[in-house]
């Protein structure tokens, strides 16, 4: 990517931190980071909450991290009650 630099401030070989921004407006699901774990074949996955109460394991597909969340593109609905925090130790309980 070639960047203007009329004042000559940026030099060759110089550290910057950039922030970029894209114009492109997206619809979909966001999902904290600390939701999604990883199964034996480090698919990602989350908990949701099961109509009898429980919690169900599903596969879910991850798109970009925004921040602390990952967009959702595929395994997961609007409405969805997803396990944010604490789903490690879920994980844990349901293994053992």
């Amino acid at each position: 990517m070639l960047v203007d630099n009329p004042d000559g401030v940026l030099k060759r070989q110089m550290y910057v931190r950039v922030k970029i921004r894209s114009g492109d407006a997206r619809t979909g699901l966001l999902l904290p980071v600390s939701a999604v774990l990883r199964d034996d074949e480090n698919l990602p996955f989350v908990y949701v909450a099961a109509a009898d109460g429980g919690y169900a394991q599903r596969t879910i597909t991850l798109g970009g991290r925004v921040g602390d969340a990952f967009e959702i593109p595929d395994g997961l609905h609007a409405g969805d009650k997803v396990v944010v925090d604490g789903a490690i130790f879920l994980h844990f309980m349901q293994t053992q």
